[in-house]
């Protein structure tokens, strides 16, 4: 059984570059996954060492452009189609599903929409699917059911609007919503109130939000799970009186807030419960969390990019720049901010390429122009080759390599290689941006011959 889906979804984040980068990681993806030839996504990722099945498949991604909102994130409106199914595809949907993956590889996008398929239709909230017909339909629930409670209208009405963060929310829906009697205690679907105010996609601007938060606190509202107090703390200054109590009560009281905000994100860090982690949540906590190798060996060992905030001495510590980039949500271009030592560290280098081709640009001068270190880094991506030294790009071992995998990357080659019929034979063939891409940056004698012209023809059908 399957069930076609058609999605209309906005990207959004507080950084243009983080959609450029999704758009251009999902452009090549797309373009590696076309040119897969009859290999399965199972053959791909057991060739390139991957667990996930998002690392090598797409359905494909239609991107608008990039826009400025007024209420200060960047937008981008996305389509994109799939046959939800279980039969070697990815899911776009669902713990598993490729929205999820982008979320974890990309911290900062939020992903938000509708979306119509055989079985219904509704909004998209992150990852997740909510049909509408399951939360809309008033004739099958009474107003405000939710699990055991049934609240009023006023409670399960601003449930609702912050739960489907596509209708936009204010503090003043809040403090509307509790003098119609709204509880500030609240839960739908497992979480509470205060879980849905926290999520940064329910309101516009975090002024708003904080506004909402002390208008909440002012009418009872209780912090009852742990997770939510970092949440709390990511966005709210200093330490807030209910959270001061929770403090109190685990022992973690300092001197100051900003001690007492550093043994709290301690505790929660320990204990994995942060729902999340901002790459510049070192900057949030505080300095002293820069320069607190335990902190940040917690914090990068869960999204390794943190590492960008650590203190100078931290970010030239071996052992935290490794664990950046090999951990959970690791990436070998971490190595960016590591200190110039370590970026000459032969092991650390090799770390960095094996993790992701392109971070052979934060490699030192010295080891780009290491035959080991490039060769591991073309392997991992042909586009790896424009940040080879000038010697081994004029290396025909290392030049087929890189462009048997993405023609186009002939640019990069020596102009001795640009005129070798059999590197430049093989930069056509290839079947990821090869072809006429590929064939404008072969020596111009070659662009004339015939036999080329004639491989080319038969290769562009």
């Amino acid at each position: 059984m399957s069930n076609d889906i058609n999605y209309d979804l906005r990207f959004r984040s507080d950084k243009r570059s983080t959609l450029t980068q999704v758009k251009d990681y999902l452009t090549e993806k797309k373009r590696q996954w076309d040119g897969r030839g009859s290999k399965t996504a199972k053959d791909l990722l057991k060739e390139a060492g991957l667990k996930h099945p998002a690392e090598v498949v797409t359905w494909g991604f239609e991107f608008g452009s990039i826009r400025k909102q007024a209420d200060g994130p960047y937008a981008a409106d996305v389509s994109s189609w799939a046959n939800e199914n279980s039969l070697g595809n990815i899911w776009i949907s669902g713990e598993e599903g490729e929205l999820r993956f982008l979320m974890d590889k990309f911290p900062g996008l939020a992903i938000e929409g509708e979306f119509d398929g055989e079985y219904g239709g509704g909004l998209v909230d992150g990852w997740e699917l909510i049909y509408q017909e399951q939360e809309d339909n008033e004739d099958d629930h009474e107003w405000g059911q939710t699990g055991d409670a049934t609240y009023n209208k006023a409670t399960t009405q601003l449930l609702l609007t912050l739960y489907n963060s596509d209708y936009g929310s204010s503090a003043k829906d809040v403090r509307e919503a509790l003098k119609n009697e709204a509880d500030p205690n609240a839960w739908m679907d497992g979480a509470p109130l205060l879980y849905y105010v926290l999520q940064g996609s329910a309101f516009g601007k975090n002024k708003e939000r904080l506004e909402a938060l002390s208008i909440l606190f002012a009418q009872g509202m209780r912090i009852e799970r742990p997770e939510d107090i970092g949440q709390m703390l990511l966005v709210m200054p200093g330490v807030p009186e209910p959270v001061r109590k929770f403090a109190q009560q685990k022992n973690l009281t300092g001197a100051t807030d900003e001690k007492t905000r550093l043994q709290i994100f301690r505790y929660l860090l320990r204990k994995k419960l942060l729902n999340t982690i901002p790459v510049d949540i070192l900057k949030i906590i505080g300095t002293e969390a820069m320069r607190d190798r335990e902190i940040v060996e917690l914090v990068v060992s869960q999204f390794g990019e943190t590492i960008s905030h650590a203190s100078k001495d931290l970010r030239a510590d071996k052992d935290l720049v490794l664990k950046a980039m090999r951990g959970s949500f690791g990436n070998g271009n971490y190595l960016e901010y590591a200190s110039r030592e370590l970026k000459d560290d032969p092991d650390v280098a090799l770390a960095a390429v094996k993790s992701d081709g392109s971070a052979l640009k934060h490699v030192s001068a010295r080891l780009r122009n290491d035959r080991k270190i490039v060769s591991r880094a073309v392997k991992s991506s042909g586009w790896a080759l424009r940040y080879a030294s000038k010697q081994l790009r004029a290396d025909r071992k290392i030049v087929l390599m890189a462009v048997k995998q993405i023609g186009v990357v002939l640019e990069f080659a020596s102009m001795d290689l640009k005129k070798d019929i059999g590197v430049v034979e093989a930069a056509i063939s290839s079947q990821k941006r090869g072809g006429s891409e590929a064939f404008e940056f072969a020596a111009k004698e070659l662009q004339r011959d015939p036999d080329l012209k004639k491989i080319l023809k038969d290769i562009e059908g």
